[in-house]
């Protein structure tokens, strides 16, 4: 699944139970949870727990990608 934005989301949630998630937002502080059981996870933006901007992104089998773009 893929979710790609070209403004600042406020709340992104996104989830699936096999596949890879690819999160893509503009370069910025969010508050980042992004896990899987197996697959490797990447996060390119800013981690900020203050974060007002969330981003969730979860699959059980796969890849997750929290990216700048």
């Amino acid at each position: 699944m893929t979710a790609s934005f070209v403004r600042p989301p406020d709340d992104v949630r996104v989830a699936t139970v096999a596949g890879p998630v690819r999160v893509t937002v503009p370069a910025g502080g969010y508050r980042v949870t992004a896990t899987t059981v197996i697959g490797p996870v990447t996060v390119g933006v800013a981690d900020d727990p203050t974060a007002a901007r969330r981003i969730f992104a979860s699959t059980v089998s796969g890849p997750v990608d929290v990216l700048a773009g």
